[in-house]
């Protein structure tokens, strides 16, 4: 069997393996009959989820979670938050322009689902995604850049599962965010930059809802937004592939079951 067809089958596992949490939450919730456990339970699972990729990505793949989690470069890291930033402004005038017509008044109980949706859903999904997902399709492309292409692709694709909600303009800025996020993935081979990309845009979410008013009164900002995002998305991308040799992804025949095809 082809080793990039037997890792489109590992991944798939993979993905099983990292939402499967997600069951018992829904469980826990319907046992309970208390939909205000939900938030709790489903953030709770996925990060379950996510770092039970780490062991069977480590024990059953002997990719090892060390190996792609890097001291950052201050000044790269910097660039990237930035990045982040003015894409998630340039998507929220977009994507979301009509939302920020709506006022929203946050209260105590939004702090869990706030912090939720800044540093616990992030990591979850990078480390399922990007570390457990991505990591096999890349090794397995080996030198193909149509491979390595389809398989950035393929990843942001299936990313959208989680938040699908029909075939919607928030559904393409979630495959095209996730693209991004596998070519920083890609050149840099460390997920710190990944993990740090999505915490950003999630974060300016939060302050595009707390400042609606703020940004639906001052449209120029998408234009200054898409600007900047012209400017700094193929800045970082060039320096992230002027350095993308200073960590190498696993060769081939260190992963277990693709090796033993």
């Amino acid at each position: 069997m082809n080793k990039y067809s037997t890792a489109i089958g590992t991944i798939i596992l993979m993905m099983i393996v990292g939402m499967s949490p997600i069951i018992l939450s829904v469980i826990v919730t319907l046992v309970s009959q208390n939909s205000d456990l939900e938030t709790y339970t489903m953030s709770v699972a996925y990060l379950i989820g996510g770092l039970l990729c780490i062991f069977v990505a480590n024990k059953g793949l002997n990719i090892r979670f060390r190996d792609y989690v890097h001291k950052p470069d201050i000044r790269l890291l910097i660039l990237v938050i930035v990045s982040a930033i003015f894409h998630e402004i340039f998507m929220t005038y977009t994507v979301y322009r009509e939302t920020l017509a709506e006022t929203t008044v946050l209260t105590t109980d939004d702090i869990f689902p706030i912090a939720d949706l800044v540093f616990i859903a992030p990591l979850s999904e990078e480390l399922l995604f990007r570390f457990a997902m991505l990591t096999v399709l890349l090794i397995a492309s080996g030198n193909s850049r149509l491979k390595l292409s389809f398989s950035i692709s393929f990843i942001s694709i299936l990313w959208v599962l989680p938040h699908f909600s029909g075939f919607t303009m928030r559904s393409m800025d979630i495959a095209f965010t996730g693209m991004i996020i596998g070519i920083i993935y890609w050149f840099s081979k460390n997920l710190l930059y990944c993990i740090v990309f999505h915490e950003t845009t999630n974060f300016i979410t939060v302050i595009t809802v707390i400042f609606s008013e703020f940004f639906y009164q001052r449209a120029y900002l998408l234009y200054v937004s898409l600007g900047m995002w012209l400017l700094l998305i193929p800045m970082l991308f060039i320096v992230l592939y002027h350095n993308r040799n200073q960590y190498s992804f696993q060769p081939l025949e260190t992963i277990k079951s693709l090796h033993s095809k």
